[in-house]
């Protein structure tokens, strides 16, 4: 389902405008055409990269994904001239984060960041990670226009995606639009559940 939704929307994107390109007649439609292209060829790498990370790691901890979160933060936000921060107050001996965890807090964090870069106007993104034995907190919080008025939260689609990926983890998602766009989700840590290591 992953690299289905995944890959395989984002490369039957590339394929229909290539098509198009190759058919346009003006050349402001072909530049277009090929810098949209470009956008998600990136964004496929990304796709690629979150995957194999998620499904190749034997040995992650919260330290880890969270170094790993942070790296993402600062190489996607940077380019547009967004800063970026990141805290994260873990408390020993939490069960460590197995590859279904991981995999969707990477697509929830992607799904935020590019909501901020596309809608948000925002100039600065706060990301932190708490971990507690029983629960973790997760929150993606930019100083952008405000999720009632962005498209984000218009289309409702993204949003959608979010509380999905949450509540496949046996969690909530919360998105408000308060001075800026706060994404948190929340997810329990339970005994024998998939998105822990045992």
């Amino acid at each position: 389902m992953e690299i289905h939704d995944g890959i395989g929307g984002i490369t039957t994107n590339i394929s229909l405008l290539s098509e198009l390109a190759r058919k346009a007649i003006s050349p402001e439609s072909v530049s277009q055409a090929l810098a949209t292209i470009s956008s998600l060829s990136k964004e496929g790498m990304a796709e690629i990269r979150s995957l194999m990370y998620s499904l190749d790691r034997t040995n992650m901890s919260w330290d880890t994904l969270s170094a790993e979160l942070r790296s993402r933060g600062t190489r996607t936000l940077d380019p547009h001239g967004i800063g970026f921060e990141m805290v994260t107050d873990i408390e020993e001996g939490t069960a460590q984060p197995a590859s279904l965890l991981c995999l969707h807090l990477f697509r929830v964090y992607r799904e935020a960041l590019t909501n901020i870069i596309k809608h948000s106007r925002a100039t600065t993104v706060r990301t932190s990670i708490l971990v507690r034995q029983g629960y973790i907190v997760f929150v993606v919080r930019d100083n952008g226009e405000g999720c009632e008025d962005s498209a984000f939260c218009r289309n409702g689609r993204g949003i959608s995606h979010i509380k999905a990926r949450a509540a496949e983890l046996g969690g909530k998602a919360t998105i408000t639009g308060d001075n800026g766009t706060r994404v948190q989700i929340e997810i329990p840590i339970l005994n024998r559940h998939k998105a822990f290591m045992p």
